[in-house]
This record gives C-alpha cells, sequence and structure tokens, in this order.
C-alpha cells in the first residue's frame, strides 16, 4: 500500500470564504491555491488550525461542497463537540481520496476550556485488505510539546478499541515538537526560528502484524507556483509569491511524504460495526 500524505497548519487563515480587504483577498487566493495543489496531489491530507470558512463548510463525515477543492476527495472532522470558541479555534480536518468510515477518538488536547478531538477515519484497503486508522491530530502547544504528544500516542496505542482493530494507524498533524525518527528540514521552517515541519514514524507489533514502512520525500519541492521560507525578517513562516511580491500564507509550511506500508504477516481481525471506545 502506498499513500501521498501531506500535513498543514493553517494557522487559522481562510482560504475559500469571503475576505473583506485587498491584502486579505491575496492571502486567501495564496492560501486556497496552495490548499488545491495539495488535495490534488496527495491521498491523505491532515489539517491542523483551519481557518473559520473552512471548518463551516465541513459540518458532515466525507462532506464535500462548491466550496472545497472539487474532484479530489472528501472531507471528515469530528462530531464530537469540543471547547473550541471565538477566534482561537483550533480545528482538526482530515482529507482522503478515498471514502472513510467515521471515527470518534475519544481524547481530546489543548486547555480544559478551549480543547479539540482529532479528525478520524478509517478504510479497508483493497490490495491486502489491511485497515488504515487515519487520524488528525493536533497537540498542546507551548513547552513539553514531545511529551504531549507521546502521551496522547501512547493512549491510543494502548486503548485497543481506540485503533479499532485496525491494522495500520497513521496520525498526522501539528505536534508541537521537533522530536523525529525519519527526517526533519535543513533549514526553520516556523516563525519562532524552530524546525518543526517534519515527518516521524513508529512501528507498534503487539499484533502478531509485521510491518516494512518506508517514508520517502517526494520529488516535487514546491506547489502552486513559486512558494519559499523565510528564515530572517519578520515574521518568518511560509509565502507564496503573487506577481512581484511574497504573501505570507501560514507560519507552518506544508509537508509532504509519500508512504509505503507493506504487512508481511496480517492478523486476523474481528470484523465490527460497533463504533464506541
Amino acid at each position: 500500500m502506498r499513500l501521498k500524505v501531506f500535513t498543514w497548519n493553517m494557522q487559522r487563515g481562510g482560504s475559500i470564504g469571503t475576505p473583506r480587504s485587498a491584502t486579505q483577498k491575496e492571502r486567501y487566493d495564496a492560501r486556497k491555491k496552495i490548499l488545491l495543489a495539495l488535495c490534488k496531489w496527495g491521498d491523505v491530507g491532515f489539517i491542523t488550525e483551519a481557518g473559520k470558512d473552512l471548518v463551516a463548510a465541513v459540518t458532515t463525515p466525507n462532506h464535500t461542497s462548491a466550496q472545497l477543492p472539487m474532484g479530489y476527495g472528501w472531507w471528515n472532522c469530528s462530531q464530537k463537540a469540543d471547547g473550541q470558541k471565538g477566534k482561537n479555534d483550533c480545528k482538526n480536518l482530515l482529507f482522503s481520496k478515498r471514502i472513510l468510515r467515521n471515527k470518534e477518538v475519544n481524547f481530546r488536547s489543548g486547555a480544559d476550556d478551549c480543547y479539540r478531538f482529532p479528525a478520524a477515519g478509517y478504510f479497508d484497503d483493497p490490495g491486502d485488505g489491511a485497515r488504515v486508522l487515519l487520524i488528525t491530530l493536533h497537540a498542546t502547544s507551548g513547552g513539553g510539546g514531545g511529551v504531549n504528544s507521546n502521551e496522547l500516542l501512547d493512549h491510543l496505542d494502548e486503548t485497543p478499541r481506540m485503533r479499532h482493530r485496525a491494522d495500520v494507524v497513521l496520525v498526522g498533524g501539528d505536534m508541537n515538537c521537533n522530536h523525529r525518527h525519519f527526517a526533519m528540514p535543513t533549514d526553520n521552517t516556523h516563525q519562532s526560528g524552530s524546525k518543526l515541519d517534519g515527518f516521524v514514524y513508529e512501528v507498534y507489533d503487539d499484533n502478531d502484524a509485521n510491518f516494512v514502512v518506508r517514508i520517502e520525500q517526494p520529488e516535487v519541492a514546491t506547489f502552486a507556483g513559486n512558494a519559499r521560507l523565510v528564515e530572517t525578517g519578520d515574521p518568518l513562516g511560509y509565502f507564496l509569491k503573487k506577481g512581484t511580491t511574497w504573501v505570507r500564507v501560514s507560519d507552518h509550511a506544508p509537508v509532504l511524504a509519500e508512504v509505503e506500508i507493506a504487512l508481511s504477516k496480517k492478523r486476523k481481525r474481528v470484523d465490527s460495526d460497533d463504533e464506541s471506545d
């Protein structure tokens, strides 16, 4: 099984709505152009800090509308009520070129008065029959990001029903840490001056399921025209060139990889439509 995957923290910026000014329109157009290119390229996308316009357009599992990138895939979000209110909403969204069965994951991240749930769904691969669970996760920001991420991932791994008998669990999003087991960028990618945008993988073999995991960087270097990371100046972030000027679209850069997962020995799975945790 081979999947093209991407993650992007959009810094709550609008992309598909109606801008209120010419400057805002430039940023909306730039974000939408990048988002369209990512959805056209990728099989799976993990979106964190989506803008209010994008969040408002995704209301049900396997959702699509005239506003969303059309013809590329479906969008999913958590159906659980969260503590996100006001301009600092940090919703998680999940994009997939395959129709997913919705999965509610019952753990949350964020402060007690401003928490959010992962967006999750799963599919059965027609090639080898593997059940693949996809989860968009946004760990708590601030100090101790690595600890926060590890706690959430350990909770997921240690709660079998939360994994829903999945053979493969693919988690993407904003972990707010630079722990790595595969690849990190050579240059700073975040406005804080940190190297935060990369890929991590772990293989847990507790169900008699042996995996061969390979992650490759795609050959494509930029999307939607001329894009770049700015390492100096204020603010740092991810920019797209519009004419002769550079438009800042987020404090995070999109991250892309091609993931190949091979099951050398599959475990027996008892199928069930029970979605409770």
